[in-house]
């Protein structure tokens, strides 16, 4: 395939969306503004950045153990399938957004677990109030944002 990396278009093992491709290959892979996000995202009060390609593939790999607090976990590890949302499957996840403060803790993945061409976009937050007692509404949650790439990038008005 053509672009900036040649036939590498993967990130995490994963084929990126070719909508995705093509906004990065052109420079139109731009943070709409935290205004627009967050009218896309309301649950999540913490701003984020878009990633280009290295970035992704190294947010990606950060993400890539088990992690019951960050409800992530690897299928592969585990041998298991990984609960659905509010689960991340960290092998069929890619991360294309990451907060933008350092210790937010928060992202926006392609969730691969829906479709393998043009994956679900996820997004993760913090319930507004977290007990330690309460291990079922502790931690962190990843919730659906659109169901698929395409809609994610219409929404912005990317395309």
């Amino acid at each position: 395939m053509d672009g900036m990396w040649g036939d590498s278009n993967r990130v995490n093992g994963l084929e990126l969306p070719k909508l995705l491709i093509s906004l990065l290959n052109n420079n139109l892979w731009v943070h709409p503004g935290d205004d627009i996000l967050g009218r896309v995202i309301p649950w999540c009060r913490d701003p984020f950045v878009f990633l280009d390609r290295e970035m992704m593939i190294q947010e990606s790999k950060q993400c890539s153990s088990i992690d019951l607090f960050f409800r992530s976990a690897s299928s592969k590890e585990s041998k298991q399938r990984v609960p659905p949302l509010p689960w991340i499957d960290t092998d069929l996840a890619v991360m294309i957004g990451c907060n933008k403060h350092l210790g937010d803790d928060v992202g926006i993945c392609l969730d691969y677990r829906t479709d393998s061409l043009d994956p679900c976009v996820v997004a993760s937050y913090w319930p507004e109030k977290s007990s330690f007692d309460d291990y079922d509404k502790f931690g962190h949650f990843w919730r659906e944002v659109t169901p698929t790439f395409s809609e994610f990038a219409k929404i912005l008005n990317l395309q």
